[in-house]
């Protein structure tokens, strides 16, 4: 199944997937901190903090995660868990992954907050943060998304598969590229689109093929050879 085939129209181009991200209502995330406030000072403390602790190997760990692929959740499913594998699965992430980031897109440009290392000159960041403003997090809502549709297509996997969503926005702090509120935004947003998303039948299709797929693919992973990682380019 190729991702083309999720995409609809809107207006005079392909835009989304599943969910018009022009319907979300983003004031359900609330508002960031305001710059100079004390809760932003807090924030700030926080990301000095970790980054006095953060090793040359967390740091070495989170830069693998400026671009999430399916496979950052392969340690809590296992590594047969891969897109070469599962080609319907992979599309179906992807493609809710592009509704979720259009709909960060929407948010970012709605609130325009400077990320922390544009902000405070003391911080560090473990790699260069993406462009824009920095809430609320897409990473963090990519993550949860994922999180939430893995947890349905695997549910022995859910505690696991949570706590990796967990951490792929926590990773954004450590890294020192997003403030904790942008991260907690990022969540929000995420389970409001999957709620959305849940509601849409061509995702319910969607996911029942891609359910079907897992289903085969556990049942016969001992066939199946771990890839080689390809390293993701610097963008």
């Amino acid at each position: 199944m190729l991702l083309v085939s999720f995409l609809r129209a809107e207006g005079k181009g392909i835009s989304f997937a599943f969910i018009d991200p022009a319907g979300v209502d983003l004031q359900m995330i609330g508002d960031p901190p305001p710059e100079g406030s004390s809760d932003c000072r807090a924030e700030i403390g926080t990301l000095l903090f970790l980054q006095a602790g953060r090793t040359p190997e967390a740091a070495a760990r989170v830069a693998t995660e400026r671009e999430i692929t399916s496979e950052a959740f392969s340690a809590a499913v296992g590594p047969w868990f891969h897109a070469v594998n599962l080609p319907k699965t992979a599309a179906l992430l992807a493609a809710a992954k592009g509704d979720t980031e259009m709909a960060a897109e929407r948010a970012k440009r709605l609130w325009a907050r400077t990320p922390p290392p544009k902000l405070d000159r003391r911080i560090h960041p473990a790699f260069p943060p993406p462009a824009g403003s920095s809430y609320p997090c897409a990473d963090a809502a990519v993550g949860t998304v994922w999180g939430f549709i893995l947890a349905d297509l695997i549910p022995e996997k859910r505690e696991g598969l949570f706590v990796r969503a967990a951490e792929i926005g926590d990773d954004q702090v450590l890294a020192g590229v997003r403030f904790p509120s942008d991260i907690v935004a990022g969540r929000k947003l995420g389970v409001e689109l999957v709620r959305r998303m849940l509601e849409d039948p061509q995702f319910q299709a969607s996911l029942e093929a891609a359910r079907a797929e897992v289903k085969e693919a556990a049942a016969n992973k001992a066939l199946w050879a771990a890839p080689v990682p390809v390293p993701v380019p610097i963008r």
